[in-house]
């Protein structure tokens, strides 16, 4: 397939193979990615409209050249309003997925939610949820908001996170672990990116409560954002040198076996208002890996995690119980295997094959000749 990314203006720069296209420019990198830039603009708020029409344009072509029969998109910000337009322009019904979201019908906190921006992206992800023939949504508060916003509760379908997983190799995670420099564990971390709703940082003071006790015990981060920088001060902070290992540009072929690589998994989520709805993506891929869990008690983690059966939960913040349930897995395999186990035998029921059954019959329908058609 030809591949072309669409991006603001300016970025990705120092990219060989510029060539001019109308009012924009299209770089293409070593991989033969084409990187259409978008042009400068007087005013901001045009950046959204050039986006909009060159991805709805670059989604429906697409459509058009693989001749498909339905558009499924995250429905987050722009993202689902340019797969609208590009459906209602192709004649194909749409599947808009939904992880997270704001909740207008709570008080606004200090916080994301109620800057201008946060505020824009709540608007344009119901407009996108308006539009579409289905709304997937990954928990229930989702489904609770979305029809409080007046979507038909007929075009929402509650679809737990479906993971793909290889066969199990353990040879093979070993000698990834080895070549990541991790030797032969005990490893604790998480995958995910390290943004601004984790605490971070605690990841290095659980390291370090534990070093004493698991001489040979990694630290394995798996992910890019500014929580690195954090977790590094505070690495240097506890002299933790090698024992720290940061993948900050992962290979995404690799995903399940930086996973697979992790004795435990560490989700540390701080809620800072009621009204975020929490994408728990993270939680469940480590669940579907059979991966033992020690997680703060936010909402989304506590809403997959039963504590004490498929993982153990934390106050948010208290790096003291975080490092003792920690401490709790690594010291006895059979608790560690037994949460594992019951983690991976949770997410198997939540995904069976009755939701992906009934998803094919939705489907099916939405592509029968007597479909609703786009409003």
């Amino acid at each position: 397939f030809d591949v072309t990314v669409i991006t603001p203006p300016g970025y990705p720069s120092g990219i060989l193979g510029r060539t001019s296209q109308l009012a924009h420019d299209v770089l293409v990198d070593a991989a033969g990615i084409s990187h259409l830039r978008l042009k400068r603009t007087e005013y901001s708020q045009d950046i959204a409209d050039l986006y909009l029409s060159a991805a709805a344009a670059s989604i429906a072509q697409a459509a058009i050249q693989q001749g498909v029969s339905l558009i499924q998109a995250e429905g987050t910000s722009v993202h689902g309003i340019a797969a609208a337009l590009a459906a209602r322009s192709v004649g194909c019904p749409l599947v808009i997925e939904i992880d997270e979201l704001l909740d207008p019908a709570e008080p606004y906190y200090d916080g994301y939610e109620r800057t201008e921006r946060g505020q824009m992206a709540l608007w344009m992800s119901l407009i996108a949820a308006r539009a579409a023939d289905l709304c997937l949504v990954s928990n229930e508060r989702l489904l609770y908001v979305l029809t409080e916003a007046g979507i038909p509760p007929e075009r929402i379908m509650l679809a737990p996170y479906i993971h793909f997983m290889p066969p199990d190799d353990a040879a093979a995670t070993r000698a990834f672990a080895r070549d990541l420099g991790l030797g032969d564990g005990p490893v604790i971390g998480v995958v995910r990116d390290l943004c601004d709703t984790y605490d971070s940082a605690v990841l290095a003071d659980v390291l370090a409560g534990l070093v004493d006790e698991f001489p040979a015990l990694k630290l394995l981060i798996v992910g890019q954002g500014r929580g690195g920088d954090a977790v590094r001060r505070r690495a240097a902070e506890h002299r933790l040198g090698e024992r720290l290992v940061l993948v900050e540009k992962p290979n995404a072929d690799h995903l399940h076996l930086y996973r697979r690589a992790l004795d435990v998994a560490i989700f540390t989520r701080i809620e800072s208002t009621k009204t975020a709805m929490l994408s728990a993506y993270e939680v469940s891929a480590a669940m579907a890996e059979g991966r033992a869990i020690a997680a703060y008690r936010s909402s989304d983690a506590a809403e997959l995690i039963e504590h004490g059966f498929c993982g153990l939960l934390s106050t948010p913040g208290d790096a003291t119980e975080l490092t003792h349930n920690v401490r709790r897995i690594l010291q006895d395999r059979a608790t560690q295997q037994n949460l594992g186990a019951a983690a991976r035998a949770a997410y198997l029921n939540a995904a069976g094959t009755s939701e992906q059954a009934r998803l094919a019959e939705v489907y099916a329908a939405l592509l029968s000749p007597g479909r609703r058609s786009l409003l």
